[in-house]
């Protein structure tokens, strides 16, 4: 059987666009069988969109057009949609997926991912395990499960904490193929799986071990393109019964890949690798190109402030590589230059600027800063003085967004964001593009980026100390220390919830050499935890309720943290 796996990068809550798109895709290739990912008619997320009984009609209606289509041309067609649930004390929905076509069914998601990223349960009901079924399609059988649904196996290689239902789907349909004699040509896995840095080979990892165990090929269809926070790469793939990669499509952007089903374990394997900072790159990308395009904003410039540092020189760069030169203005905001502003701030900021061809403009904000100070008697280099020059650029970098109809991009890294270095009404503004990166992955990002051939790099555009420069020969390792030291320390506490006790252990632990800066000083590691830990959990989280929503690039994205806000007196043991 010839079967389409199409990479598809859904609009939310726009069924009939989406129906035209999945319609043309399915005659685009010859197939027995066109595969779409989950909730490929509605979008994932739509959100509350699922709630809109108007939108619903509308997929329902593009339902009985891809059964229309179905028949008409024999083919069968299979995508992901809501499906209204009418039984009563029960969520008003399923996430499921549907074949049309001859032997055609609907089955419902079972297990329903509500955590960090992940709301399902605020939409869905889970389905029953009744309906959880071997399929025949033509002369051969296939066991179909919807993302989650899959990730749920003891045989997957995952820590057993991470599996969160009793349900496994795969041993229930391997064990109905055993018992009617059935030879299963392949698990089919329908997903809209977001990414990360690192997550598709821990995805390729998993399956491959799944169809080791059973013996059985694994189809995976992903979604692709990018959604507010989510960011789906795609790189949908086939795995022959021995857990081999026989094919893989491309990553972050559309594709469609046709596979004889009955030839999957005669297929060549295919060798793989992946490069962190290409995965970051292209991410970028992918995030960059979908906001604008899903946003109305194609073809508008995106604002960014040039201040000669680490973290306004990568975004300017990821703005020029992903949206063009043409589409870039960097704007240099000085404050009394040669005293606040370094000369070299300056230079930097224009050797870029001219490096990369976009375009630069010189606001000195003085004139706008000073009278405030004055007007309010601010104490000088008092942090209300600070934050005054943050406030002012902001207001800059909007008013040239406004009068041109541009897109304020802010440029602060995670490290930042995590111990607050940012002003509510200043920096804190914009469309956050690194704010899950921390510091010292965007200095290494910086070095591939010079690496790969983006000459407009320099060495001293990487390696100069960062400063917000808002006092005088203020350097941000003054407060925070370095962030080669710092970053692993905010990461965990990122990841283990402010855990103290977890955080030693991680990072106390002496087996491990490229801890030694840790536990060869315990009593500084010690110290900077506490300070840190303070920092990211006592004093800074109402900060980032005023970010826009951050593109989940790393693991360490705050879209996965959820933390209250009046939290001044938990234990800091």
């Amino acid at each position: 059987m010839r079967l389409a796996i199409h990479q598809f990068d859904p609009v939310v809550g726009n069924p009939k666009h989406n129906l035209e798109r999945i319609i043309k895709a399915s005659r685009s290739v010859g197939a027995d069988v066109h595969l779409f990912g989950e909730l490929s008619v509605a979008g994932y997320y739509a959100q509350d969109i699922f709630y809109n009984m108007s939108v619903q009609k509308e997929v329902e209606e593009c339902l009985v057009e891809i059964e229309n289509v179905s028949r008409e041309t024999s083919v069968a067609i299979g995508v992901g949609f809501p499906k209204r649930n009418d039984s009563p004390c029960q969520k008003q929905l399923f996430n499921s997926f549907g074949l049309f076509g001859e032997k055609g069914f609907t089955q419902d998601k079972v297990c329903l991912p509500t955590y960090k990223e992940f709301d399902e349960n605020r939409w869905f009901q889970s389905g029953t395990l009744e309906q959880v079924k071997i399929r025949q399609i033509g002369d051969e059988y296939f066991g179909f499960l919807i993302c989650e649904d899959g990730w749920n196996s003891p045989y997957g290689g995952m820590p057993e904490k991470y599996r969160l239902y009793e349900e496994d789907l795969y041993e229930m349909l391997f064990d109905e193929a055993q018992k009617n004699k059935i030879e299963l040509s392949a698990f089919i896995n329908i997903s809209a799986s977001p990414d990360y840095i690192g997550k598709q080979k821990l995805r390729v990892e998993m399956f491959s071990n799944v169809a080791k165990h059973y013996k059985t090929p694994i189809v995976f269809i992903n979604s692709v393109g990018a959604q507010d926070e989510l960011i789906f790469g795609g790189r949908s793939f086939v795995l022959n019964a021995k857990g081999d990669l026989v094919a893989e499509l491309k990553g972050f952007e559309e594709d469609v890949y046709v596979v004889d089903t009955k030839k999957i374990n005669e297929m060549l394997v295919v060798s793989k690798s992946y490069d962190l900072f290409a995965e970051l790159d292209s991410m970028m990308g992918c995030y960059l190109k979908g906001y604008f395009r899903k946003s109305g904003l194609v073809g508008k410039k995106a604002i960014l402030g040039l201040s000669g540092g680490k973290d306004s020189t990568v975004v300017a760069v990821a703005l020029k590589r992903h949206l063009g030169a043409d589409k870039v203005v960097g704007v240099m905001m000085p404050y009394r230059f040669g005293e606040y502003t370094a000369e070299l701030s300056k230079q930097i900021a224009e050797r870029l600027a001219n490096g990369l061809g976009i375009e630069v403009r010189e606001v000195a904000i003085d004139e706008m800063v000073e009278p405030i100070v004055k007007s309010l008697n601010l104490r000088v280099n008092s942090l209300a003085h600070q934050n005054v020059q943050a406030r002012v650029r902001a207001n800059v970098l909007w008013a040239i967004a406004n009068e041109e109809s541009g897109v304020v991009i802010n440029t602060t890294n995670f490290s930042e964001a995590a111990v607050g270095y940012g002003t509510i009404g200043g920096d804190l503004l914009g469309l956050p593009l690194i704010a899950s990166i921390p510091a010292t992955m965007v200095i290494k990002y910086l070095e591939w980026l010079k690496l790969i051939g983006e000459d407009a790099l320099d060495e001293v555009m990487i390696n100069r100390p960062p400063s917000a420069e808002l006092v005088p020969g203020q350097l941000d390792a003054d407060e925070l220390g370095d962030y080669d030291y710092i970053d692993p320390i905010l990461e965990s506490l990122r990841m283990n919830y402010g855990d103290h006790v977890k955080v030693r252990e991680q990072l106390l632990d002496k087996s491990k050499r490229e801890n030694e800066q840790y536990w060869s000083n315990a009593r500084k590691f010690e110290d900077k935890m506490l300070f840190l830990s303070r920092k990211l959990i006592n004093q800074t989280e109402y900060k980032r309720w005023y970010y826009n929503r951050t593109p989940q690039l790393t693991p360490f994205s705050w879209l996965r943290w959820k933390w209250p806000l009046a939290n001044a007196d938990m234990n800091q043991s």
